[in-house]
Parts: structure tokens; C-alpha cells; sequence
């Protein structure tokens, strides 16, 4: 990373940065790498340049956000749009109760559970679920598919009741098909 820093210097030099912007941001998203944050203000830079547009980066960028206490006016309307697009194409996540104060979200990201699972992209993953309420009932498993919301991230959404906890297992060994 330091190294990539001083590469960068602030200035944009096509593939090999784009390339590692986007390698560092799968890294920090998927597979949960820590990354520094120097690394997060050249991300940024990029595209708000226009340079990098995919979703797993901007997606990493707001997971980023998420943990800062203060932002620039620039860095807000740039979020603010970004959180609006993903919820318009259907792509909510918890972490976006971050930007509460700014953003208006819907009353489903404070009231529900989100199972999030990290894998390679393109696989059928399967989750078997059920609800225990702490009695000595046996419980009644479901199994139902995760949403694959952007390359590697597989989400299930649950409304969990008072009392309730949830119990899973996830099967992520049959590959998808193209």
C-alpha cells in the first residue's frame, strides 16, 4: 500500500492504478482486508474523475464512510447519491444507517437482520434457517437461496422478533451457472 501511495502521488497513470483501486476495494469488501484509508482518499479521487465506476469500489468506498465520524460537502453528495442508487436498483445495506443524519432511508434497514455472506461470485448459495425462541420445541428449518447483490456478496434479509434468535447454516458449494 505505501508503495502503491507513492506510485500514485495524486496524479492518475491509467490501468496499473485503476487496477489497483479496484483490486483494494474487492479486497476490503469481499474478503475483508484491511486497508488504509490513504488508499480509500486515491479510491475516492478516482472516481470522482470518473476514472473507476464499478460497483464493488463505490460499494467499498460507502462501507468505508460508514466508519468515518465527518465528511466534506463534496464526500456527503457524493454518498447521498451513491446510497440513492443503490437503494433504487434494489441493493439496501445495513451499513447505510451511517449516513442516518443526511440520507432518508426506509424504516426496513432499522427493523430487519441481514445475513451477509462473502464467497465467489456467481455461486448458488443456499442458506437453512430457522427461528428459536429459546423453548425445548425442535426447530422447523427452511432452505432458501441468497440474493446475490453485487459480485460476492450474498445477502438474506430476516425479521427477527423480540425473543428470536436466528439459527443458520450456509451452503455455498454448488457453482452457479452462466
Amino acid at each position: 500500500y505505501d508503495i502503491f501511495t507513492a506510485y500514485y502521488g495524486g496524479r492518475s497513470r491509467g490501468l496499473v492504478v485503476k487496477a489497483f483501486l479496484r483490486f483494494a476495494a474487492y479486497n476490503y469488501l469481499i474478503k475483508d482486508v484491511q486497508t488504509p484509508g490513504s488508499i480509500f482518499d486515491c479510491l475516492y479521487l478516482e472516481i470522482m474523475k470518473g476514472n473507476i465506476d464499478d460497483e464493488i469500489s463505490r460499494m467499498a468506498l460507502l462501507m468505508h464512510f460508514a466508519k468515518l465520524d465527518r465528511y466534506t460537502e463534496d464526500q456527503r453528495e457524493w454518498i447521498s447519491d451513491s446510497v440513492g442508487r443503490f437503494m433504487d436498483a434494489g441493493k439496501l445495506l445495513p451499513f447505510y444507517k451511517s449516513f442516518k443524519s443526511f440520507i432518508k432511508l426506509p424504516q426496513d434497514v432499522f427493523l430487519k437482520t441481514y445475513l451477509i455472506y462473502k464467497s465467489d461470485a456467481g455461486k448458488q448459495v443456499q442458506v437453512k434457517y430457522a427461528f428459536d425462541t429459546g423453548s425445548r420445541q425442535s426447530l422447523t428449518y427452511k432452505t432458501e437461496r441468497l440474493d446475490e447483490m453485487i459480485p460476492g456478496m450474498y445477502i438474506k434479509e430476516f425479521v427477527v422478533f423480540h425473543g428470536e434468535r436466528l439459527v443458520y447454516s450456509v451452503d455455498d458449494d454448488m457453482l452457479g451457472t452462466a
